[in-house]
């Protein structure tokens, strides 16, 4: 298996640029790694206590009995649940929406960007200025390739408009579908409800695939960008 051995990054850009570029990238590239961490963290977790809570349960009754049957404790104990399980959704959603641009901030500091001419000012430097950057750069262009796909590939829309619409406008809630049946090879699944973002609908979809396509796409993403920056890198002479 293809991994990025990001002490050789380390050392590339002490190399290259020195000890104090060096200080000002490793924030950067520890929070890819983190953020990568905290995804697959926060959906397991969700995973966990959604399991927990209903598997059990359908050992004696059906599933629309523990969804509308019950105790009002047994009831408040499912809200509970569920409030546990979106929380940990919408923070694998916002970690892995993160990645993209925490990597241009890597990206532009691994390179010693911030050195040009021209510096961005910080507040500028996001995976699209960066990709900007890397793409007027014939050694560099590949790098921004791989940069914009964190944003336009697989299903990166639907994951960006979850995140900024939960930040900026609402949270997309978290259903439990139950099914009424007995046909489905899952009694029960969750799902994110269907919404529209910047003139777009977004379809009611399954909370696992989405998560699970995207979460295994970035994380390859990360990887394979981190091997292109490590050659490119190797490449170049010291500033």
């Amino acid at each position: 298996m293809t991994t990025w051995n990001l002490e050789e990054t380390r050392g590339h850009i002490k190399r290259l640029f020195g000890p104090e570029q060096l200080e000002l990238a490793k924030p950067s590239l520890r929070s890819v790694i983190d953020r990568r961490r905290f995804a697959h963290y926060h959906f397991d977790e969700a995973r966990s206590i959604l399991s927990g809570h209903i598997d059990q349960k359908l050992a004696s009754t059906s599933m629309i009995e523990v969804l509308l049957g019950g105790t009002d404790e047994e009831q408040s104990k499912l809200d509970l649940c569920l409030t546990m399980v979106g929380a940990n959704v919408l923070a694998c959603v916002q970690s892995i929406h993160a990645i993209g641009d925490i990597f241009g901030h890597a990206l532009y500091f691994s390179l010693g960007l911030n050195s040009s001419a021209k510096p961005l000012p910080a507040r500028d430097i996001t995976s699209a200025s960066v990709a900007k950057l890397l793409r007027a750069n014939a050694v560099l262009a590949s790098l921004s390739t791989l940069l914009e796909q964190f944003s336009s590939g697989g299903e990166a829309l639907h994951i960006a408009a979850l995140a900024n619409q939960g930040k900026h406008r609402s949270i997309i809630r978290t259903n439990l579908w139950a099914d009424a049946t007995g046909s489905a090879s899952n009694p029960y699944e969750l799902r994110f409800e269907s919404f529209s973002f910047k003139e777009t609908t977004y379809a009611e979809t399954s909370v696992k695939d989405l998560l699970t396509s995207e979460h295994d796409r970035v994380s390859k993403l990360v990887v394979d960008t981190g091997v292109a920056l490590n050659a490119t890198l190797s490449l170049l002479s010291p500033v």
